[in-house]
């Protein structure tokens, strides 16, 4: 029984590559455990998890498996930011960088948090262009001189983009204009 509880506690944030860190740590909960120390062994768990995680070992990349490992991560990622960007050292912006792809991958996987995904068409080209420019489809008219119920219809998909809106759009939204050839 003590020996599942400790392969538990080691396995929750070790991976294959630190098998010689995972023995001697397995061998310290053991004692604990033994012992029964729990507030002690409380203590040293959270202390090697922030060690390892924010250790310089970069073999070992942080891999969320849990909610709870995401809240401990996202604790750690919280406490780095705080300190403000210019406070950070280099090992830390790393380690920040790291935790924050961890808990990104966690997100798109389990959490269905997915990053914006790439436009597949003129009319979302255009919105998300029209967004970032925080551009209403009546000022975007305005800006290619045309009918807000023309740029409402095409972005509506009741009428196809004629060269004209695609020149303006490339020149007012900065819209690759490959991807508009590709697309019309």
């Amino acid at each position: 029984r003590v020996s599942a509880n400790i392969q538990k506690l080691s396995t929750v944030f070790f991976n294959e590559s630190s098998f010689a860190l995972s023995l001697s740590c397995c061998f310290v909960f053991a004692l604990f455990y033994i012992l029964e120390h729990y507030s002690i062994l409380l203590i040293l768990y959270t202390f090697m998890y922030r060690t390892i995680v924010l250790s310089k070992d970069l073999r070992m990349k942080p891999k969320i498996n849990s909610k709870k490992e995401y809240h401990q991560t996202m604790v750690l990622v919280y406490e780095l930011m705080n300190k403000g960007e210019k406070q950070l050292s280099a090992k830390e912006l790393k380690q920040l960088a790291e935790l924050s792809l961890a808990v990104e991958q966690y997100e798109d996987a389990v959490l269905g948090l997915n990053s914006l995904k790439a436009p597949k068409t003129i009319t979302e080209i255009v919105e998300l262009k029209m967004f970032e420019h925080k551009m209403t489809q009546a000022k975007l008219a305005e800006h290619l001189g045309v009918g807000k119920s023309k740029v409402s219809e095409i972005m509506n998909g009741k009428r196809k983009p004629d060269i004209g809106f695609l020149k303006g759009v490339h020149r007012v939204l900065n819209i690759d204009a490959g991807f508009l050839l590709e697309h019309a």
